[in-house]
């Protein structure tokens, strides 16, 4: 059975607890991580995601370990894109220190979702 949700995420991909709008515009459903162990883990053990993972409190990223490539997303504290990578399995991606948190999802979606630097990513909670 494939996994198509962060390992550790108590909710099925229906029921993510975000929603991710770039540009003031509904794109996707997004994971965030809550604790360190949750930012270690990742995606790891995943087999794509239906969606994208917001790792806060984050400027650099590995892919080892990982069954697919990635699109990752650099952002600010206000949601802005400061830079935007596409990374093969078994990459030490390069760190940004201006950088607060991280947008990672499966390949393709940052052109999928019109992300590119200097967009807006904003994040409201589903469980409200």
């Amino acid at each position: 059975m494939s996994q198509l949700s962060p390992t550790w995420a108590a909710s099925a991909p229906e029921t993510a607890p975000f929603a991710l709008a770039v540009d003031g515009v509904r794109a996707a459903d997004a994971w965030g991580t809550a604790t360190s162990r949750d930012r270690r883990t990742g995606l790891l053990g995943t087999d794509g995601l239906a969606g994208a993972l917001w790792i806060d409190r984050c400027s650099c990223v590995h892919t080892f370990g990982m069954r697919y490539p990635l699109d990752v997303a650099f952002l600010d504290r206000a949601g802005l894109v400061l830079a935007t990578a596409a990374m093969k399995p078994s990459r030490l991606g390069r760190p940004r220190f201006r950088a607060r948190s991280v947008l990672e999802m499966p390949a393709g979606r940052l052109r999928d979702w019109n992300i590119s630097t200097g967009s807006v990513i904003t994040f409201v909670d589903r469980t409200i």
